[in-house]
């Protein structure tokens, strides 16, 4: 997750979390080349596990 404070893509600067869940999170950023408040979503790397089988 990203941290508050912290400056995303040297525009975005996160002001807090509004939410999160399976697939990521979206944050409150403060957009500099807007001059503006803005929400940005992350999206969170899962790997998928698949189970094979023989069925007899």
């Amino acid at each position: 997750m990203l941290k508050t404070g912290q400056v995303f893509n040297n525009r975005y600067k996160i002001i807090s979390a509004l939410g999160s869940g399976g697939f990521g999170a979206v944050y409150k950023v403060w957009d500099d080349n807007l001059q503006r408040f803005c929400a940005i979503k992350e999206n969170l790397y899962f790997e998928k596990t698949f189970i094979t089988g023989k069925i007899l």
